[in-house]
């Protein structure tokens, strides 16, 4: 079965008090699919939407291409979820960059045995790319591991889809979200960002 998610970019006009252009619409996973959890889901498209933040008009854009990778993600997220199927995911930011980068499902402390990472600047970030995202003030949902004799406190990891549109799940078992990198940073309060390459 394919799906295709409409990602919404909100066109906010000088005299609303709206939220800011380029808000991203939250996606539950069940949101829109049968219920009949028989029918898997086996192809994912992304295609842009726009709503009018004061006549509430929505229009539909061109499709954002994805990886087949992101695509697979995408469905094996939203069919576990679909099957409330917990027992095997748990699946959080971390485990669906795994899904992503093809990495069997481990602890994120192990990520130096499954990743190599550079340091970026956020223009640098190419679709495509994973990131992980980490910082140095605590907020209760990081990691803190030593990667090469230096701290890594490890917030969020997220995949970007196009330019400053990022693919990720906020939490345990939570939710797909698509965010552009101002969210991330403010909602994770990170420093820095790495791209991840499995290895």
């Amino acid at each position: 079965m394919l799906i295709t998610i409409i990602v919404f970019h909100e066109e906010v006009h000088e005299f609303s008090n709206s939220a800011q252009p380029g808000s991203k619409a939250y996606l539950r996973p069940s949101a829109g699919i049968s219920e009949d959890p028989s029918l898997s889901i086996t192809e994912v498209k992304l295609q842009k939407g726009y709503v009018d933040s004061l006549t509430g008009d929505s229009s539909f854009g061109e499709e954002i291409p994805i990886s087949d990778s992101l695509g697979q993600a995408i469905a094996n997220f939203i069919n576990r979820h679909r099957n409330n199927d917990s027992g095997d995911s748990d699946i959080d930011c971390y485990g669906f960059a795994n899904l992503v980068g093809g990495n069997p499902k481990h602890i994120a402390p192990m990520w130096p045995e499954f990743w190599k990472v550079r340091t970026v600047t956020p223009d640098k970030i190419q679709a495509g790319n994973i990131i992980f995202m980490n910082g140095d003030e605590a907020t209760g949902n990081e990691i803190d591991i030593i990667v090469e004799k230096k701290p890594f406190r490890f917030k969020h990891a997220a995949v970007c889809v196009e330019n400053d549109l990022f693919i990720s799940v906020f939490g345990s078992n939570g939710d797909i979200e698509f965010a552009t990198y101002d969210d991330l940073q403010r909602s994770y309060q990170t420093d820095e960002v790495q791209v991840a390459t499995p290895l």
